[in-house]
C-alpha cells in the first residue's frame, strides 16, 4: 500500500497536466477504462502476496487517482463560480458512495 501511495503522489502532477492539456472527451473515458482494467485484473488475483497482486494494487490507486483528478478538472473548468462548491461536494459524495 505504501508503494501505491508513493506512486500516486509521484503521478499526481502528470495527471493534472494531462487533465489540463488533453480534451476531456478523450481523457475521462481513458481514466475510467484504466480503473476498469485494474478492477478486472483484481478478479484474477490468486495469490495476495504475488507481484501481480502488488501491481494490481498500484494500478487501482493510480486508476482511481486518474479518474478523480480528471473528474475534478472537468467540474472546475465548466461549473459556474457561484455553485462550484456544491457541485464538487455532490460529486465527492457520489464518489464516496460508489
Amino acid at each position: 500500500m505504501i508503494v501505491s501511495v508513493v506512486c500516486g503522489v509521484a503521478f499526481i502532477p502528470i495527471v493534472g497536466r494531462l487533465a489540463d492539456n488533453v480534451n476531456p472527451q478523450i481523457m475521462l473515458p481513458c481514466a475510467c477504462l484504466a480503473r476498469l482494467a485494474a478492477c478486472v485484473g483484481f478478479y484474477f488475483i490468486h495469490d495476495p502476496s504475488s507481484y501481480y497482486a502488488y501491481f494490481i494494487s498500484i494500478m487501482l490507486v493510480l486508476g482511481t487517482l486518474l479518474e478523480s483528478v480528471c473528474n475534478d478538472a472537468v467540474l472546475f473548468r465548466n461549473a459556474d463560480r457561484e455553485i462550484r462548491g456544491i457541485i464538487f461536494g455532490t460529486s465527492t459524495a457520489f464518489g464516496f458512495t460508489g
